[in-house]
């Protein structure tokens, strides 16, 4: 779902450039600033779900 919507918002002109976005459980309970999922739900920014849906990631990267 993120390399998804991660094309998507690079096709519509977006640049995500240097963003660190986590994601997976190697992040669980760990403080950082962008996350992806369930496991990254401490993330200041998240995006719940368990996948995460492209469609809700794209619309978190389209207000970053």
């Amino acid at each position: 779902s993120l390399i998804r919507a991660l094309r998507i918002f690079k096709e519509e002109g977006g640049n995500p450039g240097n963003m660190k976005i986590a994601i997976g459980q190697g992040y669980k309970g760990k403080t950082i600033k962008i996350g992806v999922g369930s496991c990254c739900s401490e993330a200041t920014i998240n995006v719940p779900g368990c996948p995460a849906k492209a469609s809700d990631i794209l619309t978190m990267l389209r207000r970053l």
